[in-house]
């Protein structure tokens, strides 16, 4: 899980040179940063979280891309780092950055770090990548 994680972070870091930001790993702690800087201290970029139970694995990561990171800051200590703040893409560069933007990066290199090809699928009936009769029974109850 260690490794998979690490994965993830190298992935991210990978994504954010994409977009023009260097961004770090702490020795220790779980996401990607931005470094000290500006006046600024560390500054959470992205999170990731991973649960195994029953050789069943939930996993995903958030990448701060562009929305207002006070509440995060406000509310949640980020690693338990009393001066760590929360950040975005948008923020650290300064300008409107969408997640349209940003995508193509993030898949180039999850796809770079996991050696993985991805294959666009078809969504031409708006429902998803593959029927739902499950979510279709329940729409209509």
């Amino acid at each position: 899980v260690k490794r998979y994680v690490r994965d993830l972070e190298e992935a991210l870091i990978g994504t954010l040179a994409a977009v023009g930001l260097e961004a770090v790993r702490y020795e220790g702690l779980t996401g990607v940063w931005m470094p000290p800087g500006g006046g600024h201290g560390p500054r959470k970029v992205a999170s990731i979280g991973v649960h195994v139970s029953r050789w069943v694995t939930t996993h995903g990561y958030a990448l701060n891309v562009d929305l207002d990171p006070s509440p995060f800051t406000d509310w949640i200590t980020a690693c338990g780092l009393d001066d760590a703040q929360f950040t975005t893409i948008a923020r650290e560069r300064r300008e409107a950055v969408s997640v349209d933007n940003v995508r193509p990066a993030a898949i180039a290199a999850i796809a770079e770090v996991f050696g993985l090809d991805f294959e666009e699928l078809p969504t031409d009936d708006g429902a998803g990548l593959w029927p739902q009769p499950v979510h279709a029974s329940l729409a209509a109850r």
